[in-house]
């Protein structure tokens, strides 16, 4: 069985590839900066809502902002 789940390092990676600053990303996709640095630092998850608006903000698909593991 494969459990997804979401990977702040994605964010993270995705961000970076646009060039954009964490404030410059935050304004897009319509978060506080520390609202963002929570999420690409691991401290919360976002909701499915603002992941959305952050896969449409840095041209991904929604599946992107995840990694799959095998369980038992």
């Amino acid at each position: 069985m494969r459990d997804m789940e979401f990977s702040p390092g994605q964010a993270v990676s995705h961000r970076e590839a646009l060039g954009l600053s964490r404030s410059e990303a935050a304004r897009k996709v319509g978060l506080s900066r520390q609202g963002l640095i929570n999420i690409e630092d691991g401290e919360s998850v976002p909701s499915v809502p603002t992941l959305a608006r952050m896969a449409a903000a840095y041209g991904r698909e929604f599946d992107e902002f995840f990694t799959s593991r095998v369980t038992a």
